[in-house]
């Protein structure tokens, strides 16, 4: 299946057609890395329940300082999404124990927490 890549700000992802992305986002993306900047906070829980292509947290992760980000849940009910999101962590080179995939239903996985920043 072809395959459109794209590149938002520090961060590049690969998508098939079939996975959502939405370019008209890149800001609203662009202005919560900026708040959670001026915010300063340490060791953030983070829980993008429908996270598609993995974009934001992809730039999350590029873009905050260290020490940002203690924990990220990415997650999708699509299959096939949270297999691109792997594909995008690996081509981002961004791999390790604070990232956490999951494939079920955003509300599900909600329900299931302890909470989130």
């Amino acid at each position: 299946m072809k395959q459109q890549t794209i590149t938002e700000s520090s961060a590049t992802i690969k998508k098939s057609k079939n996975i959502f992305y939405n370019s008209r986002m890149e800001l609203n993306r662009s202005i919560s890395i900026a708040l959670l900047k001026a915010v300063n906070r340490k060791d953030m829980i983070v829980c993008l329940p429908m996270a598609a292509t993995g974009i934001r947290g992809i730039r999350m992760l590029k873009e905050l300082p260290k020490g940002t980000i203690k924990e990220i849940h990415m997650n999708d009910i699509d299959k096939i999404a949270v297999k691109n999101i792997k594909e995008n962590l690996r081509l981002n080179k961004l791999a390790g124990r604070k990232i956490k995939l999951s494939n079920k239903d955003g509300r599900l996985l909600l329900s299931e927490s302890g909470g989130y920043d």
